[in-house]
């Protein structure tokens, strides 16, 4: 238990200096210095990107979480699981992308009206789709050998970093606008290349070469089972989280768009504070169901709703009546305009925080 508490605590502070620096790109360096089309194109491809890296997935990155402590330490089963559901990703990867090529004229249909912008972008998607896939797989599979530090800091700190340097070279380097979301986009391939060499070194590591033994026909249906349920168990939530922008880049602008990214942003500095209580609360909560406990069950879900309800709504309310603020540094009408998106989203938010743990 000692190194999980360890990575714990190392995490936590990597997610919270993540989520400043993240602040710092999208609530005040993206919308006072890029054109706010941009914004909306980078969370255009984004979307798109994770929607297409989830296709291609199809359950196989859950199933190897699933499954892989059941093979680690025996080597020739190790070595026929990993690349079964690397051969299986790779599969997927490539149908997905031709899909996605052969599409290219509806999707234009989509949005060569009401955001032109994207089409400019149409195969960044393709790098940022490919790269999404490795970091998912490599993320989870880091996190089964208990290597979570790096790769967190990584995906949290590093690639947020990029997005701020590629601003500065827009800023100070007369860079193009579209030569910084290049960079930052190729950032992306950048952080795997740093993260493939922890899978094959140190004690707990990924046998990928080597002699592999094949596994009974009966195990490897329950693998396909199991990927197909988790496929569809995500698909919801996956949908939810992407089609929001999808539909406002293809039914109203990117500009609506870029302004709707900035105050998502925004609204889920509500649900910071939350996660370290949760984390917390989630132990003695799994004890007091397990024995039936539920008076304890109730204290739990009543402290933890009042709590985190209230810091929510505190936070909520000093960025609704602080807007002024905002507004003043920022300096672009379209952000005054709009605000009432920002409501919406925080009420959301703020809502779904009620249910306490």
């Amino acid at each position: 238990m000692g190194i999980v508490r360890r990575q714990a605590t190392y995490n936590t502070i990597i997610n919270f200096i993540g989520a400043g620096i993240g602040a710092l790109n999208y609530i005040y360096l993206l919308p006072k210095f890029f054109p706010t089309e941009y914004i909306g194109v980078i969370r255009l491809v984004l979307s798109i990107a994770t929607m297409l890296q989830f296709l291609s997935a199809f359950g196989f990155i859950s199933a190897f979480v699933k499954f892989f402590p059941k093979y680690k330490d025996e080597q020739a089963k190790h070595i026929y699981f990993v690349r079964y559901v690397i051969k299986r990703l790779l599969a997927g990867v490539l149908i997905i992308s031709l899909i996605y090529i052969l599409a290219k004229p509806v999707f234009i249909k989509f949005y060569v009206e009401k955001s032109p912008l994207y089409i400019k972008f149409y195969y960044y998607v393709l790098p940022v789709f490919w790269a999404l896939l490795l970091n998912s797989f490599l993320d989870n599979v880091l996190a089964l050998l208990y290597k979570t530090v790096f790769s967190n800091f990584v995906k949290e700190i590093l690639t947020r970093l990029l997005l701020t340097f590629g601003l500065v070279l827009h800023l100070f380097l007369s860079y193009s606008i579209d030569e910084a979301i290049a960079f930052y986009f190729s950032g992306y391939i950048f952080v795997i290349l740093l993260m493939l060499p922890q899978l094959f070194t140190g004690e707990n590591r990924i046998y990928l070469f080597g002699n592999g033994s094949e596994v009974p026909s009966e195990e490897r249906k329950g693998w396909i089972k199991y990927a197909f349920y988790a496929f569809f168990a995500g698909s919801t939530f996956m949908l939810l989280s992407n089609i929001d922008s999808m539909m406002l880049g293809s039914m109203v602008n990117l500009k609506v768009l870029g302004v709707y990214s900035v105050y998502m942003y925004m609204a889920t500095i509500l649900v910071l504070p939350t996660r370290g209580l949760q984390k917390i609360a989630r132990t003695p909560l799994v004890e007091a169901i397990t024995k039936n406990d539920k008076e304890t069950i109730l204290r739990l879900y009543s402290r933890t709703s009042l709590i985190q309800s209230s810091i929510a709504a505190f936070i909520m309310l000093g960025i609704i009546l602080n807007k002024e603020i905002f507004f003043f540094f920022i300096k672009k009408p379209e952000f005054e305009e709009y605000f009432i998106i920002f409501i919406f989203l925080a009420l959301g938010i703020w809502i779904d925080i009620t249910g306490g743990v």
